[in-house]
C-alpha cells in the first residue's frame, strides 16, 4: 500500500470512527532537589508523584510513585508517555495532571499544588518537625487536589 493510501486510510479512520491514537505525558520530566532550612541537600527523602488521569479523576484510578532522594537531596524523573486512544467528544480527550509530596522523618511534610508536564527544576525546603508529618491523599469523596499535610 503506498503511503497516499495508507494516510487516506488513517485519516478516513479518524473521521468516520471519531477516534485517533494520542501519546500524551503519563509522568513529567522533572529534577526536584529537597534541602533544610540551610539549603543543604536532604538525602534519603521520599518524593512521591501522584498522576491524575483527567477528566474526571478520581482517587481510585491515581497513580502513585515514590522516588528516594541521593545523597545532595535529588530526585531526577524521566518523562513517560502512553500510547491511548483518544475520542472526538466532549470530555473524550484524556490527559494528566500531577502533584508531588516530600516526607522525610524529622522534618514538616510538603505538599504541592499542581505541576505541568515539563517543569523546571523545583526546590522543596523542609523545616524541623518535632513530631511525625506526613502527606495524607483524598479519598473517594474529595477532589484530587486535596492533598494535605498532617503532623502528629
Amino acid at each position: 500500500m503506498s503511503a497516499a493510501r495508507t494516510t487516506f486510510a488513517l485519516v478516513s479512520l479518524v473521521v468516520v470512527g471519531g477516534c485517533y491514537p494520542g501519546l500524551p505525558v503519563v509522568r513529567p520530566s522533572a529534577i526536584i532537589a529537597v534541602v533544610d532550612s540551610e539549603g543543604r541537600g536532604v538525602g534519603d527523602a521520599d518524593v512521591t508523584i501522584a498522576t491524575f488521569r483527567q477528566p474526571f479523576p478520581f482517587p481510585h484510578s491515581t497513580v502513585r510513585t515514590t522516588y528516594r532522594t541521593n545523597e545532595a537531596g535529588v530526585v531526577t524523573v524521566k518523562q513517560k508517555r502512553k500510547w491511548q486512544v483518544q475520542v472526538m467528544l466532549p470530555d473524550g480527550y484524556g490527559w494528566y495532571t500531577w502533584l508531588y509530596c516530600v516526607e522525610k522523618p524529622g522534618y514538616r511534610a510538603v505538599a504541592s499544588t499542581e505541576i505541568e508536564d515539563r517543569i523546571g527544576p523545583i526546590t522543596v525546603v523542609l523545616q524541623p518537625a518535632p513530631g511525625r508529618s506526613l502527606c495524607v491523599w483524598p479519598s473517594e469523596q474529595q477532589a484530587y487536589w486535596q492533598v494535605v499535610v498532617a503532623d502528629e
